[in-house]
C-alpha cells in the first residue's frame, strides 16, 4: 500500500512540475510575441505577461477565455491567448470606455476585472449593436486605469 501511495505522489509531483514548465514556456513565448507585435518595450505603455481573459460579451461563452499576454502601446490593445492560440486586437480609437468590475457575462469573480467596451461592427445583437465588451484579470489595475484614462 505504501508503494502505491509513493507512486501516486511521484506521478502527481512529476505532472505538476511538467505542467509548470510548459506554462512558463508558453508565458515567455506569448510575452515575447506580444512585445514584438506592439513595437517593443519602448512603445509599450502597460503590459501583463500573464493576464486572464474572461471572454467577450458577443461570442460564445468560451471565446478567448484563458491565460495569455495583454499589452497596450497607445495605438492598439493586443491579447494573445497561449493555448489554444487566439488573439484579439483592438485599435485605441475603438476603445470606448473601461471600468473595473467583479461581475462579467453573468458570472461573479473574486478579483476586479478590467472591462473594456469597444467598437465591434460584427456584434449586431444585444442592447448596443456595433459595440462589444471584453474583460481581463490583470495584476496591476491601477497601472491599466492610469494608462487608459490618459489615452485619447
Amino acid at each position: 500500500m505504501a508503494i502505491v501511495l509513493i507512486v501516486i505522489v511521484v506521478l502527481f509531483v512529476g505532472g505538476y512540475v511538467a505542467l509548470t514548465v510548459v506554462v512558463k514556456q508558453k508565458r515567455s513565448q506569448g510575452a515575447n510575441e506580444v512585445r514584438e507585435a506592439l513595437g517593443g518595450d519602448d512603445h509599450i505603455k502597460v503590459f501583463e505577461d500573464k493576464a486572464i481573459s474572461r471572454g467577450t460579451e458577443s461570442g460564445p461563452f468560451n471565446n478567448l477565455v484563458g491565460m495569455g499576454t495583454l499589452g497596450y502601446n497607445g495605438d492598439e490593445l493586443l491579447f494573445r491567448r497561449w493555448s489554444p492560440e487566439a488573439e484579439v486586437r483592438i485599435a485605441a480609437v475603438d476603445l470606448l470606455s473601461h471600468t473595473f468590475t467583479t461581475e462579467f457575462n453573468g458570472k461573479n469573480y473574486p478579483k476586479p476585472l478590467l472591462q473594456l467596451t469597444y467598437r465591434n461592427p460584427e456584434h449586431t445583437d444585444g442592447e448596443t449593436p456595433g459595440q462589444d465588451q471584453i474583460a481581463f484579470e490583470v495584476t496591476d489595475p491601477e497601472a491599466w486605469d492610469a494608462v487608459l484614462e490618459a489615452s485619447p
